[in-house]
């Protein structure tokens, strides 16, 4: 005799368009609906907030990429890219910067998708937090740059052939040259025997130990920099993924 065990099946019920369409609303993402010059048939309630329409969308007299405060060049740089998205009949995704009218901007990532019937889907998905972001990364980044540029002492980063990757004013200044002359080449060219003998010797303490290693003071004898007495210091940078 055998028993015989069943298993059970569990079939997930199929999920509406309504209760979709709500959760793509939930995660702050827009959608509509379009005829193929842009005017709007439809649109949901984020894509109203995300783009400031507001009434009765069908009966607006001008396509939806029309509708915000930006400039006239910039409406029809607008409708140029429409045109083309709509000859090719593919999809497109872009990043759309949307004038407000309070004056503030809205940056969300846009993506049209043409139907078989001629019309057009929009999905808006708002990326202003991230723009943002991004932007004063790169505005302290460039306080950064700016900061090592003018710093009264020399500071150069090397990879590990002892090429320079990066070096600030000060020591080209110092020898009436650009830092661009001395990227990619080696640390001592721009450095000098004198100099070369200290860093060359504190590069491999740094490279051997992986932690920050303080020199001795040097006496430059000979060059531009002759007469000049200089303290190297090093220490490792690494890579996002630990690589020296």
């Amino acid at each position: 005799m055998t028993n015989e065990v069943a298993n059970e099946v569990i079939v997930a019920s199929p999920i509406s368009a309504e209760d979709l369409l709500e959760s793509i609303e939930l995660a702050d993402i827009g959608h509509a609906i379009t005829d193929n010059q842009g005017y709007l048939i439809y649109c949901s309630q984020t894509f109203r907030q995300q783009t400031d329409i507001s009434g009765d969308v069908t009966s607006l007299d001008r396509p939806w990429f029309r509708t915000d405060p930006a400039t006239p060049a910039t409406h029809d740089t607008r409708s140029a890219l429409w045109d083309e998205f709509v000859g090719r009949g593919r999809r497109r995704q872009g990043m759309v910067r949307w004038h407000l009218q309070n004056g503030g901007m809205r940056y969300f990532e846009g993506t049209a998708l043409p139907q078989p019937d001629g019309r057009v889907v929009l999905i808006t998905n708002d990326r202003t937090d991230r723009v943002q972001a991004d932007r004063t990364l790169k505005k302290t980044e460039e306080l950064q740059r700016q900061a090592l540029a003018v710093l009264p002492l020399s500071v150069c980063v090397q990879a590990l052939d002892r090429t320079i990757s990066y070096i600030n004013h000060h020591l080209p200044h110092r020898l009436g040259m650009s830092t661009r002359a001395f990227v990619g080449r080696p640390v001592t060219d721009a450095l000098g025997k004198d100099l070369d003998a200290l860093a060359d010797a504190i590069f491999r303490k740094v490279e051997a130990s992986g932690t920050a290693v303080a020199g001795g003071i040097v006496e430059v004898t000979d060059g531009p920099l002759a007469g000049t007495h200089w303290l190297v210091y090093g220490r490792p940078l690494h890579e996002p993924n630990g690589t020296l």
